[in-house]
């Protein structure tokens, strides 16, 4: 079967939406190599996380056949043309949108929803984009044959705002990068605790540092800890809501318990979370929650927050809190360090947990809509 992809994401964007899409050609390119996966385009640039996936021979790159303006080729029906000249059986708008001109093709066609942040948190986002992007979600639910969301919370949030059948939305979880499933031995963990400069104790907090992720409550939690010697390690883009962060830090005396890292390589993610004492997740809103899923592979106890679809992902391998309750938060995290029982109870239960959350299990998941996809009328 020849599968079409809307790749541009894919091709030049190296953040949470060309991640997940280029996961979604990893895990069928590796799972379903018998099919032959159409990378659409607007024009070919280096990407060294694309370039793997374009050495397997079912994954191509393509490229607009005509000389067209890249906008209309990709939103006015150009690409649709090219998928039909490759005989293109199912399009998949892996990032969240579908061309416009789709309903006016035969294609069936499938688009993956990864969040609503644009609806839970306005204010992330400027006026012009929130109202694009909600034209277009709603646009694509209404016109693809499936949706494929991240979690049962996701597809309830998609079927609620945007008015989807429950039964047109599939969930595919995705899967764990298999990095984080390897033995990692001492010499690895000291190089990377030197190459970065972590404190011999920290908790790990890994995410884009935004508002709604409360890298502020998972401070004021560690200061009623009142160890000085536990130090919270950052991970992720900073934005303006990190200097909050920062301030506050520095008028209760606590700059020297964070540590931000900006860019960690992925090869290193896995150290980083075996040497924490624990992963903490106060945030407000996920669609899905990578790295609870990530510290649990790696033997390190979750701190989480109630809602959204924290509970969901990490079943009965965390610890969930109100993420309104600094209190609750720092008494889970004191718990999780000092508790050996819980801590070990949590590490165990956490491992069982994340063989929920395989590649081969996304891959399949998939491959079942876009069966469901191509039977719908």
């Amino acid at each position: 079967m020849i599968i079409g992809f809307d790749g541009k994401m894919a091709v030049s964007d190296n953040k949470e939406l060309g991640n997940f899409s280029r996961l979604i050609i990893d895990v069928l390119s590796q799972y379903y190599p018998k099919n032959h996966y159409m990378v659409y385009a607007p024009q070919a640039r280096e990407n060294r996380d694309l370039t793997p996936l374009l050495a397997r021979t079912s994954v191509h790159l393509k490229t607009p056949r005509h000389a067209l303006s890249t906008t209309l080729w990709r939103n006015r029906g150009g690409i649709l043309n090219d998928a039909e000249h490759h005989h293109t059986r199912l399009f998949h708008g892996i990032a969240g949108v579908l061309p416009s001109k789709m309903s006016s093709y035969t294609i069936p066609s499938v688009v993956s929803i990864f969040d609503l942040t644009y609806l839970h948190y306005p204010k992330n986002f400027n006026f012009f984009d929130r109202m694009r992007y909600h034209a277009k979600t709603r646009r694509s639910c209404q016109v693809a044959k499936r949706v494929i969301a991240v979690s049962e919370y996701a597809k309830r949030d998609i079927v609620d705002n945007y008015g989807v059948s429950a039964d047109k939305v599939c969930v595919a979880y995705p899967g764990v990068d298999e990095r984080y499933l390897r033995e990692i031995n001492d010499k690895e963990l000291n190089d990377v605790k030197r190459k970065y400069g972590l404190p011999e104790k920290f908790i790990v907090s890994a995410g884009r540092i935004v508002r709604h992720r409360n890298a502020l409550q998972a401070l004021q939690a560690l200061e009623q800890l009142g160890d000085k010697a536990i130090k919270l390690v950052l991970l992720g883009k900073s934005t303006d809501y990190y200097d909050e962060v920062k301030n506050y830090a520095a008028q209760h005396k606590m700059s020297n318990q964070i540590t931000h890292i900006s860019r960690a390589s992925a090869a290193d993610l896995p150290a980083i979370y075996h040497l924490a004492l624990a992963c903490v997740m106060p945030s407000r809103y996920e669609s899905f929650a990578m790295p609870i899923i990530e510290a649990q592979c790696c033997g390190t106890p979750v701190v989480a927050a109630t809602g959204s679809c924290m509970e969901e992902v990490g079943g009965d391998g965390a610890l969930y809190v109100s993420p309104d309750d600094v209190n609750a938060l720092a008494d889970g995290l004191g718990r999780v360090i000092s508790d050996n029982a819980l801590r070990n109870q949590l590490i165990e239960r956490g491992k069982v947990n994340a063989q929920r959350f395989t590649r081969q299990a996304m891959a399949d998941a998939i491959i079942a809509c876009y069966e469901q996809a191509l039977d719908a009328k």
